[in-house]
């Protein structure tokens, strides 16, 4: 067994690394959002997180951690790039998007 320092994220984010290669969606969401308890701060630990989400269709969970990142860290282009593809291929009802259109438009167009 693995003794995990309760108060280190990184465990946690490793943990939840492992599970989503696993594709065990439920469990990386877990494992990533006690790392995200830790840290709130880190931008990779929503970012990593919003995988298993899309997987599990839960695209507005998933839109939520994609602008989190982006607020985080405004300067790392995949995030843009990865929120426009899940706008792009999974948002056919706007009632399941938080950001309105226009919103939604603004973001591709900032990596265009």
């Amino acid at each position: 067994a693995i003794k995990v320092d309760s108060l280190s994220p990184s465990p946690y984010f490793n943990l939840g690394d492992i599970s989503q290669n696993r594709e065990e969606y439920e469990k990386a969401i877990e494992y990533y959002s006690k790392a995200i308890e830790l840290a709130p701060e880190k931008d990779s630990y929503y970012y990593n997180r919003t995988t298993p989400y899309e997987e599990l269709e839960m695209y507005a969970e998933a839109e939520a951690d994609y602008l989190k990142a982006i607020e985080l860290d405004p300067e790392y282009e995949d995030y843009y790039l990865n929120l426009a593809g899940l706008y792009k291929n999974n948002f056919d009802n706007a009632d399941e998007v938080k950001t309105s259109p226009k919103a939604r438009v603004d973001v591709i167009n900032s990596i265009m």
